[in-house]
């Protein structure tokens, strides 16, 4: 799958991004409120692709380690955290990967950082790329059930956060295994290798209770609807509707 690219192109990339490691003031990023943090970023995703070639110096990764408190995400500093794993700094790489799960996206939206990121877009990364690398699952699962709940109920995606979500949902829909449930509402164990879907009424929601009886996580969503016992409150939603009754004669009633 996918295209291929011709040498040089690469080459003559990797050279630009091994010049932004090693000249970080030949980057140019207009408009960025904060240039520190966003030159960090970039630094660091062109630290994790030439170090997935064995093309990072790790000269150059140790020096922008010592700038890591420009970070504005977790997302960069785990991205040098792998590239330095990588490059054979396992010491500084683990004390980069675990710094980045404990630093949250700057939540102020009047910064810009000039990335076109968000909290779900740094946190579906970061899961992708702790998959990729087959690094701490069980910060893996904490990652994915704080996902879970961002995602639900967007009403809209942006294409960075739906490209995100989809590298961070291939390898999950892929992994191995059985997994097992007991339910308040069946005798018999749920098993299966896929989702599954069951339909409750409202008695049986009451009474809901799950237990994982597996060896496998166990990762459940539930949806409730129905219908109000009151009528909603009048609400516009920006939007604002006028009714006028007009008679034959072209007057208002």
């Amino acid at each position: 799958q996918g295209y291929s690219v011709p040498t040089d192109a690469i080459n003559r990339g990797n050279e630009r991004l091994l010049r932004y490691l090693q000249d970080p003031g030949m980057m140019s990023i207009p408009y960025a409120d904060n240039l520190k943090a966003s030159k960090f970023a970039v630094q660091s995703y062109a630290a994790l692709v030439l170090a997935r070639q064995q093309k990072a110096p790790l000269g150059a990764l140790r020096e922008i380690w010592e700038h890591r408190a420009d970070a504005a995400s977790g997302l960069p500093l785990l991205q040098l955290g792998v590239a330095l794993k990588t490059m054979g700094d396992a010491t500084r790489g683990e004390e980069a990967i675990a710094l980045a799960l404990k630093t949250p996206r700057n939540s102020d939206e009047r910064i810009w950082l000039g990335d076109y990121g968000s909290s779900l877009r740094d946190n579906a990364l970061m899961l992708s790329l702790l998959e990729e690398n087959k690094l701490l699952p069980d910060e893996q699962y904490t990652l994915l059930n704080t996902l879970s709940q961002q995602a639900f109920g967007e009403r809209w995606l942006s294409t960075q956060e739906s490209n995100a979500l989809f590298l961070a949902a291939r390898t999950i829909q892929d992994l191995p295994g059985k997994w097992q449930a007991q339910t308040s509402f069946s005798a018999e164990q749920l098993t299966g290798e896929k989702a599954q879907n069951s339909n409750l009424n409202s008695d049986q929601l009451v009474t809901l209770q799950v237990s994982n009886s597996g060896d496998q996580p166990l990762w459940l969503r539930m949806d409730a609807s129905g219908y109000p016992q009151s009528a909603p409150l009048p609400a516009n939603n920006v939007l604002q509707i006028e009714r006028h009754i007009l008679g034959t004669d072209g007057k208002s009633k």
